[in-house]
């Protein structure tokens, strides 16, 4: 064999032993490109306010007051997720959809019936068309990511929409399911309302405000708790329930609607 001949094979086996190299930038672009897809699919804040408004409800019993999220439709039947905390056995629950209708509201689940967490499933009758909640069966968390924090405040009589930046993701749930940390503040009667993603997308139920009384509230579900520092960080923020859970303990109520599948 001549030198010629031994060069061109020699260069050809490095060619292909390089060419994977060339890929190795993919993840990178395509991470890019990704990013760049999510942000043009970002929706803007009066858009999102049009829909936040339109999935929310406010729950009352005789004497209390919250929110809730519209996340299933059947015939007649609406399906409402809020906190277990806002709703009360033996005594009326009401909900009040955006029209200022009162209806009858009909508790399906509460508490130890979805395996501890501070969720409680409803259901209430209507002819009438009302939004239902887009879910996300696995949302991109991440610190920083745009959200929104809805929900109707004691303190107000209209519905309120508060952005923020989500900041952190608990290693592991706290007692009640709670598990992501963001830097709205929450107001009372917001339990159970909304949190969404800059996309409108449901990926969370408020219900942990900022700094509550007992430091007990960041134990975590197997009786562990964060470091003292730990704590005082998650002070600062509000924490919701990812929408997730509600997938892993009652899969058949956390349906995954397209977005033209929801009544308008």
């Amino acid at each position: 064999m001549n030198k010629t001949k031994l060069f061109l094979i020699l260069g050809s086996l490095a060619t292909c032993l390089l060419a994977p190299i060339n890929y190795a930038i993919l993840p990178e672009s395509l991470t890019e490109r990704i990013s760049n897809h999510l942000l043009s699919q970002a929706l803007e804040p009066e858009e999102i306010r049009q829909q936040a408004e339109a999935i929310s409800v406010r729950v009352k019993t005789n004497n209390n007051t919250g929110s809730g999220v519209i996340i299933g439709k059947a015939g007649n039947t609406y399906t409402v997720m809020t906190n277990a905390h806002v709703i009360q056995q033996k005594v009326p629950n009401k909900i009040v959809t955006i029209d200022g209708e009162v209806h009858d509201a009909k508790i399906i689940h509460q508490g130890n019936s979805l395996e501890g967490n501070d969720l409680g499933i409803l259901t209430f009758n209507s002819a009438k068309l009302y939004q239902v909640a887009t879910l996300v069966a696995n949302p991109n968390i991440e610190e920083n990511l745009r959200v929104y924090s809805v929900g109707f405040p004691e303190e107000m009589k209209e519905f309120y929409v508060a952005k923020g930046l989500l900041k952190i993701q608990a290693p592991k749930p706290f007692i009640g399911g709670y598990r992501i940390g963001y830097d709205v503040d929450v107001k009372p009667g917001m339990s159970g309302g909304a949190l969404l993603n800059n996309q409108g997308q449901l990926i969370g139920i408020n219900g942990l405000l900022k700094a509550p009384i007992l430091n007990e509230a960041y134990t975590y579900v197997d009786g562990s708790k964060p470091f003292r520092q730990q704590i005082e960080n998650y002070r600062q923020l509000s924490f919701a329930i990812p929408i997730e859970t509600l997938v892993e303990v009652a899969p058949n109520l956390a349906l995954i609607p397209s977005r033209g599948d929801n009544p308008v």
